[in-house]
């Protein structure tokens, strides 16, 4: 998953264990909440556009699947970045 992915699962408001069945829960849920005819605020069109682009790929295993892999790599790309380096060792002297 490159930095500028938006996560799936948050665009979902979902867990990344949840079922299927969950996931399409919050995917009808959350459109009926921000469909542009019944949302009028701005950047609905983009919020449901966003909607059902997580919702196609979290909806498909083989997709989901892949997408967990890249998020996991992501993830742990981020995590090193943090991780201060390791002091570097003191030189040795009396040789």
């Amino acid at each position: 998953m490159p930095d500028e992915e938006e996560d799936l699962y948050a665009v979902l408001q979902v867990s990344p264990t949840a079922e299927r069945d969950v996931i399409d829960a919050a995917y009808k849920r959350l459109a009926a909440k921000t469909h542009p005819d019944r949302c009028h605020e701005p950047g609905a069109s983009e919020k449901l556009r966003r909607l059902n682009a997580a919702h196609e790929v979290l909806n498909d295993v083989d997709r989901r699947a892949e997408y967990d892999r890249r998020r996991d790599a992501a993830v742990r790309k981020a995590r090193e970045k943090e991780r201060p380096a390791p002091p570097a060792a003191a030189p040795v002297s009396g040789f």
